[in-house]
């Protein structure tokens, strides 16, 4: 039917529930018609949400935040063991797929899948706007062993939440805070499950189990600073893979007299220092000791010698997670904003191009050049 195609379409425009409801009572009468009232779209939305499943209905919510400003924080979300089961239940491609993973890779307790978080902020409407108050922290959960060429569709990933920006930035200590709910659904509330198995509907009326853990956290170098709470780019220990590394600007290199900081500069990996799960779990333990005994000026120094700020209500502060964390293990930069947004592709590329025009040689003349576009804005 033209309305189901309509609704199942992926829309390379954002268009308002209004309008959608508009687009809709403009279709021909159809045998099982959909609603197109904005108030029938939310009720069937809700429906389908709140359908029960072996384990608990898909639509929940956290709430019980601690807040800066303004009323309390309700952020829905859905449930990852419920979507998956209730994902598998429709039966077709999806079910299919997961069939083939798992005759591919067998998974149990002892070997577990890798469950994927991939979280990005989305700026939907005008990207130049100066305020734009509809920002959105957005989660994405997936499957590592559903392989490279799947894992590149946006298919294969499940929406678990969005936030409103705004809303983060209201919460004591922001993002952080709001992540250490988030791990507490996949470290806490739902780790044994997941470990142990997980029954999904397969083809022919079988199940199959699926045990995983969480075992990627992905995303940019903004978001992860956000989330563990490390200084980041800007500050002076910029890495948060590394013990050792300080920004060229610092000077710090230069003035140590144990010789162990490095310039993020330095491109000699023998002489970096490394950080682990356990010292990154010792530094903010560390922190979180000495704030009650430091003064103001004095601890603000060690959050810079140690990289990390102290962030009470975040990941690294929470007594539950810190048996389940595996802060470094997990976390691994989006390759895509590292290389090829706004990243290292594009100054190994126009260097590549310069050399070769000085020697002669065109753009036009090379096969995988004349594939590039600029794109005006």
């Amino acid at each position: 039917m033209a309305a189901s195609r309509i609704l199942q379409a992926h829309r390379k425009s954002f268009v308002s529930q209004r309008a959608l409801a508009e687009i809709l009572e403009l279709l021909p009468e159809e045998e099982d018609q959909p609603a197109t009232s904005r108030a029938t779209l939310k009720r069937k939305r809700e429906e389908k949400l709140n359908k029960p499943t072996p384990y608990g209905p898909v639509w929940k919510e956290l709430t019980g935040f601690t807040m800066t400003e303004g009323p309390p924080l309700k952020v829905s979300y859905l449930d990852p063991l419920a979507l998956l089961w209730y994902a598998c239940n429709q039966g077709g491609g999806f079910q299919e797929f997961v069939q083939s993973c798992a005759a591919r890779i067998p998974c149990s307790p002892g070997r577990p899948w890798d469950l994927c978080l991939y979280v990005d902020e989305v700026s939907p409407g005008n990207q130049l706007k100066p305020l734009n108050e509809r920002k959105l922290q957005v989660l994405y959960f997936s499957l590592k062993q559903f392989g490279g060429l799947a894992l590149s569709k946006e298919d294969a990933w499940f929406v678990l939440t969005a936030v409103r920006s705004i809303d983060v930035k209201r919460l004591a200590d922001g993002m952080t805070q709001l992540m250490k709910r988030i791990f507490g659904i996949f470290l806490l509330d739902r780790r044994d499950q997941l470990l142990h198995g997980v029954s999904l509907p397969m083809p022919h009326q079988q199940n199959w189990m699926l045990c995983c853990r969480l075992g990627l956290l992905i995303a940019d170098e903004a978001a992860l600073k956000s989330v563990w709470e490390h200084k980041g780019a800007s500050g002076t220990k910029l890495c948060f893979m590394c013990q050792n590394v300080v920004s060229e600007s610092s000077g710090l290199h230069t003035t140590d007299t144990s010789g162990s900081l490095v310039s993020h500069g330095c491109h000699r990996k023998t002489q970096l220092v490394l950080q682990t799960d356990a010292t990154v779990l010792e530094a903010a333990a560390h922190l979180e000791s000495s704030e009650q005994v430091m003064r103001k000026g004095a601890f603000k120094l060690r959050q810079m010698a140690l990289g990390f700020n102290y962030a009470k209500h975040g990941v690294l502060f929470s007594p539950e997670l810190q048996a389940h964390l595996r802060p470094v293990s997990i976390s691994m930069y989006d390759w895509m904003h590292n290389f090829v947004v706004a990243g290292t592709f594009h100054i190994e590329m126009t260097e590549l191009l310069q050399v070769l025009h000085n020697h002669g040689i065109l753009q036009s003349e090379l096969p995988l050049a004349r594939t590039f576009r600029v794109y005006k804005v």
